[in-house]
């Protein structure tokens, strides 16, 4: 067996702390080239960003990508045939479509469609029917074939206490004096159902704010003029970006 004399453990322990050295050097250096690539990288995102300007989305500079009532604005203004995007039916025919499932080539006279925003509802309250209660639904949609399509919009706030259910319960009624079949949309950032709903009433689609950009980007791919995509290419983006629950 050698013996270990204290000439060969200082020979030891200078060879460990020359290979520690060359380690430290060497990892120096690769940091070092790491962090210059990433700089030169990140100078060149900043001027790509600065050359497209693909960061900035007018929706998200005016704070309205959590505000309820401007999602609701924008999307009762795009499914309105009357508004002034002069666009007609083209966006009403394909949320019916690709949002509800429901055919728009079975209903006549789409272009007669009257969009209303926080549309006051009347609720059964014991004997009578009043809106003490505040009902606002955020969108109702009156097709001409009688249909009514309410959609109730959340994105930071619950539902409030009966408030799906008296929806329900008016859309009921009103189907009673057509007979056609209404639905409710519910439209979250999770697409969740909602709290306190009455199963054995109209029904309650959850709609997901994710599926709603989706559905807004598959529009810009169709012939629009490029200043309606620019801003529906921003507000889509806006709308994949919606996330959380309450």
């Amino acid at each position: 067996m050698t013996s270990l004399t204290p000439e060969k453990l200082t020979e030891f322990f200078d060879g460990l702390r020359s290979v520690e050295k060359q380690f430290v050097e060497d990892q120096q250096k690769k940091l070092g080239t790491f962090f210059r690539e990433y700089c030169s990288a990140y100078e060149n995102q900043k001027e790509w960003w600065r050359r497209t300007a693909s960061r900035f989305n007018v929706f998200e500079a005016a704070r309205i990508d959590r505000a309820e009532i401007r999602h609701s604005a924008m999307l009762g203004y795009l499914l309105d045939p009357a508004a002034q995007h002069d666009q007609g039916t083209l966006f009403l025919e394909s949320f019916l479509k690709k949002c509800l499932g429901i055919d728009p080539a079975e209903i006549v006279g789409l272009e007669s469609t009257r969009v209303a925003l926080e549309y006051s509802v009347s609720v059964a309250n014991g004997m009578r029917e009043d809106n003490d209660r505040g009902r606002r639904m955020d969108i109702v949609i009156f097709l001409p074939d009688g249909r009514i399509i309410g959609i109730e919009n959340k994105v930071d706030a619950a539902e409030g206490d009966g408030q799906i259910s008296d929806y329900q319960r008016w859309l009921e009624k009103r189907s009673h004096q057509n007979g056609m079949k209404p639905l409710l949309v519910f439209l979250t950032p999770d697409g969740r159902s909602p709290k306190g709903h009455d199963p054995d009433s109209v029904k309650v689609l959850p709609l997901l704010y994710r599926r709603l950009g989706m559905w807004l980007q598959e529009l810009i791919s169709s012939d629009l003029p490029d200043r309606m995509r620019h801003v529906l290419g921003m507000y889509a983006d806006i709308c994949l970006k919606v996330r959380g629950d309450v």
